[in-house]
C-alpha cells in the first residue's frame, strides 16, 4: 500500500536538509570541542613530558606547569624527535634553526624560537591530572614518595617584617587612590633590643 502525502516545497527542504544545517551550526564535528579531547599525538607527548617533569614529589606544582606550558608549545631547543609534534612548515624552520644554534649563530640563547604544535589539544591542568590519574592513580604515587624529615612537621610560616611593610604601603596607596579611608595600620613589627655598647 502505497500512501500519497502533499508537502510544500519548504517542508520538503527541511526534511531533507535540516540535518545537515544543523549540524554545519555545531562549532566542532560531532560536538567535541578539539582543544579539550586528548588524540594520539597530544597523548604521545604528554608521555614524553612526564619523563622529563615527573609530576608527583615536592616539585610537583612546578613541574605540571611546565608541562602545560610544552603541551602548547615545541621550543627550538628541545630535541629533533620532537618534530614529529609540527606541521611541515614548521619542521623546516626548526630544523633550519636548531643548525643555526650548533653553528653558534644564536648566541647566549638569543632569538629563541617556540613553535606551535600541530595538535589540537591544549589541556589544562584539570584536564592533565585526569589523564595522568587515569594513566597512574597519582594519590598512590604521591604515597610512595619520600619526602625530606623537615616536611612532616608542620610550622607557622610568617613573612619577613619588610615585605609586610611594603604590602600594607601598597595597600595604603591604593586606598588612597580610590578615595577611601586610610586606617592605620596595625603594627606587626617586632620589638628589637640594642646593645649599649659600654
Amino acid at each position: 500500500m502505497r500512501v500519497c502525502t502533499k508537502k510544500t516545497e519548504e517542508e520538503i527542504r527541511r526534511e531533507l536538509f535540516g540535518p545537515i544545517q544543523e549540524a554545519a551550526k555545531m562549532p566542532y564535528q560531532l560536538n567535541v570541542d578539539p582543544r579539550r579531547s586528548w588524540c594520539e599525538l597530544s597523548e604521545l607527548r604528554l608521555s614524553t613530558l612526564i619523563c622529563q617533569f615527573k609530576p608527583c614529589g615536592i616539585n610537583k606544582h612546578f613541574h605540571l606547569l611546565a608541562i602545560i606550558d610544552h603541551m602548547g608549545k615545541i621550543y627550538d631547543n628541545e630535541h629533533a624527535q620532537s618534530e614529529i609534534y609540527l606541521s611541515e612548515e614548521d619542521k623546516v624552520r626548526f630544523r633550519n634553526h636548531q643548525r643555526e644554534m650548533l653553528m653558534g649563530a644564536c648566541p647566549n640563547g638569543t632569538d629563541r624560537l617556540a613553535f606551535p604544535p600541530k595538535y589540537m589539544c591544549r589541556p589544562s591542568l584539570e584536564l592533565i591530572e585526569q589523564k595522568l590519574d587515569e594513566w597512574f592513580g597519582l594519590e598512590y604515587c604521591e604515597e610512595n614518595e619520600s619526602y625530606p624529615n623537615s616536611f612532616s612537621k608542620l610550622e607557622e610560616f610568617r613573612l619577613p617584617d619588610y615585605i609586610m611593610d611594603e604590602i600594607s604601603q601598597d595597600k595604603d596607596e591604593k586606598d588612597k587612590e580610590r578615595g577611601s579611608p586610610v586606617v592605620a595600620p596595625t603594627s606587626n613589627k617586632r620589638r628589637r633590643i640594642a646593645a649599649s655598647e659600654d
